[in-house]
């Protein structure tokens, strides 16, 4: 599950985060309604950056389904996503993201807040599917695709999102004859860190 995470900040000082965050501050400057100054936390229901085969585009987290009640669906599993066609539509047709994040917040099972962090520093890529928008001048919808939780997350959580190295982020938007390899596979150990 993932239902928030985190921008780089602005004290974010490798190269990767910098061109990230140049890319954040270039989207934002075309939708100023759409950004609070300051506000590192993404939440559903955001406009949110992300990467996609087009290149850096703002994106809305989470998609109304018909018939569902209750809140948008803002997750997707990996591990079944190719099996239902609407997604497995939109997957193999240029449908994929990529969310950057300096890290991303989970509940525990005993209702502790924590926030999970790369172990080496850096950044997340969070992959996602990309839908078309709700309203003709809309944005692209988008969820975060979300696999079973590794050991650094099991003991608190039983899943978290699907999170690429930096160097399965173009095969990920751009040669979809791998992307059922890339839902496979097991994200790296991050830091969880215990928040107040």
């Amino acid at each position: 599950m993932c239902g928030r995470f985190r921008l780089p900040s602005a004290e974010e000082n490798s190269p990767q985060a910098q061109r990230v965050l140049q890319a954040v501050r270039s989207l934002y400057s075309q939708a100023p309604e759409e950004r609070k100054e300051g506000q590192e936390d993404c939440l559903p229901g955001q406009a949110l950056p992300a990467y996609t085969p087009n290149g850096p585009a703002l994106v809305r987290w989470g998609l109304a389904m018909p018939g569902r009640r209750g809140n948008p669906l803002i997750n997707l599993r990996a591990e079944s996503a190719l099996e239902k066609p609407f997604f497995r539509r939109a997957l193999t047709r240029r449908g994929r993201c990529l969310f950057p994040a300096a890290a991303y917040q989970e509940g525990s099972k005993e209702g502790q807040r924590l926030l999970f962090r790369p172990v080496a520093g850096g950044l997340l890529f969070l992959a996602g599917v990309l839908l078309p928008p709700a309203e003709p001048r809309g944005l692209p919808r988008a969820l975060v695709l979300t696999t079973e939780a590794n050991d650094s997350v099991r003991p608190f959580h039983h899943r978290m999102p699907l999170i690429l190295p930096a160097e399965q982020c173009r095969p990920f938007l751009f040669r979809p004859e791998r992307l059922e390899a890339l839902l496979a596979q097991r994200p790296a150990l991050l830091q969880p860190i215990l928040l107040p």
